[in-house]
């Protein structure tokens, strides 16, 4: 049963400061959320599609006909609908808010069983009534079909030959959630602030893992059968897969919590390593180092720092410099 993971916000959006969560100017934070996708058949029998050829023999001659032909169909690329629409989702948006909400409230980057609890079932209520697959990706998969067939002597009607599709679903759950908030904190001096993170990520373990395993949805959707057709008569023809990009978003149909390992991932504390540098001063932005050192001094004013080292150690109010005499 193959698997598809995404991960949202995408790896690379979060090795950029803006990726990230402000809570003011010093501290950002970030949660983000591990989907698994697993396919299976769903129970429906196969279903016709577009017309593929015609097929005729003259009446009372049995014929062999042997054809070979190339064909473009439509097929889902499913992987890049859902996470897009992820991204967009405002249930989603909202979980995550909530899990920061609670990560910058604790001071020590530690998220509750109770609001873990909590977000987990408002996000599984809202999720069914927000989520839609905004925008379907779709690709164009050239099949080569060979048809071989022998037509009965007493078959006098026309017959065609269709592209056969069968149902499948994704189900699909919400299996991992991890979080990070990134902090610059003033040194002891007063002035020079430098990156912490919480949780510190210095254990024998990561605690900015939260195990879900959510059934959020089930999608329906149509897949060609590669290298297959029927033969069908005309008259017996229904265009049943009239939309091949159709996808049916319905409640979780599996509910099994299905054991997910945690994802392998860059962690966010790699990432946030690459968006936030070890000093605030070297940050990326709109501004320039002598920008930010002159707003650290500014903030500063009548730290211990500044009085030793910053601006206050220049002149006394008579001129000299401070500690001349």
């Amino acid at each position: 049963m193959p698997t598809i993971r995404i991960s949202v916000p995408f790896a690379v959006d979060l090795t950029k400061e803006e990726g990230w969560r402000p809570s003011d100017k010093n501290t950002f934070s970030i949660v983000r959320a591990h989907f698994q996708l697993r396919e299976r058949q769903a129970d429906d029998s196969i279903r016709m599609g577009d017309k593929l050829a015609v097929i005729e023999s003259p009446i009372g001659v049995k014929q062999e006909h042997v054809r070979s032909m190339t064909t473009e169909l439509t097929s889902v690329q499913f992987r890049e609908s859902f996470q897009e629409s992820m991204r967009q989702d405002e249930s989603l948006q909202e979980f995550a808010a909530t899990i920061a909400s609670e990560l910058g409230a604790t001071g020590v980057g530690k998220i509750s069983s109770e609001l873990k609890a909590s977000a987990q079932s408002k996000l599984a209520e809202s999720f069914r009534e927000s989520y839609r697959i905004r925008d379907v990706v779709t690709k164009r998969v050239e099949e080569t079909y060979e048809l071989k067939h022998t037509v009965d002597p007493a078959v006098t009607a026309r017959l065609v030959a269709v592209a056969a599709y069968q149902k499948y679903a994704y189900d699909l759950t919400l299996a991992w959630v991890d979080y990070l908030s990134v902090r610059y904190r003033s040194t002891a001096m007063g002035l020079r602030k430098r990156r912490t993170k919480r949780p510190s990520g210095t254990g024998p373990r990561p605690f900015n893992w939260l195990r879900f395993n959510l059934p959020l949805a089930t999608a329906h959707f149509w897949k060609p059968l590669p290298k297959s057709s029927l033969i069908v008569k005309e008259d017996d023809y229904r265009h049943e897969v009239q939309d091949p990009e159709e996808i049916e978003l319905r409640p979780p149909e599996d509910l099994h919590q299905y054991v997910a390992p945690r994802p392998d991932v860059a962690t966010l504390y790699q990432l946030s390593n690459v968006a936030f540098p070890l000093k605030w001063i070297h940050r990326k932005g709109d501004w320039t180092e002598d920008d930010l050192k002159r707003i650290e001094e500014e903030e500063a004013a009548g730290s211990a720092w500044f009085w030793t080292y910053g601006p206050g150690r220049k002149s006394d109010t008579d001129g000299s410099p401070r500690g001349s005499d």
